[in-house]
């Protein structure tokens, strides 16, 4: 009985007939269309250019040198000092290996001899004593090997040859000197002056300091000579000098 009433109530009634049936859920909303990202470029990095070789033009050479001159193995000329300004230029060629220098150079050995017989002398036994000096300007012209391919070219052995001018002045029995033809009998001075050509040969060794290079160099050289005062004789000599060479 009270089921059939209850049936009944639920049927005459519109809310509990009919639930509400739920709405479905909206749709999500499309996603915003994005454009699509840039193509990736690929990043290049340009090379610095390749570097070009400086090209060696060699070096020019600015030198002074000093020792002494020793004549005595060519003639009876004595020991003398030497100076000597020197300018060159070092070629590129083998390593810097081809070296052009011009230098000049001043010396001035003396002689003395005596007392010496000669029958002219009619006093003092026949009997004079005489005294030279030679004043030396040699101008040169060197073409020298330089042997750089020893010690990385900090060390170079070198040797070189070339021409030399030599301008001479014989300076026979000069103020002060020992002339004298007998006792009390001096002998007028005389002068003598002539240009020969001969030649030098140079053989040295440098090694780097600084900004240049200091050398030790001996050299050989030779010219003839016929003076009056002198004969015929020759101002071959042979030198050694030390010096600085500037490289710029």
């Amino acid at each position: 009985m009270k089921t059939t009433i209850l049936t009944i109530l639920l049927a005459s009634s519109p809310v509990l007939a009919q639930a509400p049936t739920p709405e479905p859920a909206p749709a999500p909303a499309p996603a915003p269309e994005t454009a699509p990202p840039p193509p990736a470029v690929a990043a290049t990095v340009e090379a610095p250019p390749p570097a070009v070789e400086k090209r060696d033009r060699g070096a020019f050479v600015l030198g002074v040198k000093g020792g002494g001159l020793f004549p005595e193995a060519f003639s009876p000329l004595g020991p003398s000092f030497l100076v000597d300004v020197e300018i060159g230029w070092i070629l590129p060629f083998l390593k810097r290996g081809i070296a052009i220098t011009i230098d000049g150079a001043y010396t001035q050995p003396t002689a003395q001899g005596g007392p010496i017989t000669d029958p002219r002398i009619t006093s003092n036994n026949n009997m004079y004593s005489w005294d030279i000096t030679q004043r030396e300007v040699i101008i040169g012209l060197t073409l020298s090997y330089r042997m750089t391919f020893i010690g990385e070219g900090k060390l170079v052995p070198y040797i070189g040859v070339g021409p030399r001018l030599f301008l001479l002045q014989t300076q026979a029995c000069p103020s002060g000197g020992q002339c004298a033809a007998g006792s009390g009998n001096p002998i007028a001075e005389s002068d003598e002056q002539s240009t020969k050509v001969g030649v030098g040969v140079p053989l040295g060794i440098d090694y780097l300091v600084g900004p240049g290079r200091i050398f030790l160099e001996a050299q050989l050289l030779w010219a003839p000579i016929d003076h009056r005062t002198t004969g015929d004789s020759s101002v071959g000599s042979i030198t050694a000098a030390l010096g600085y060479r500037l490289t710029l």
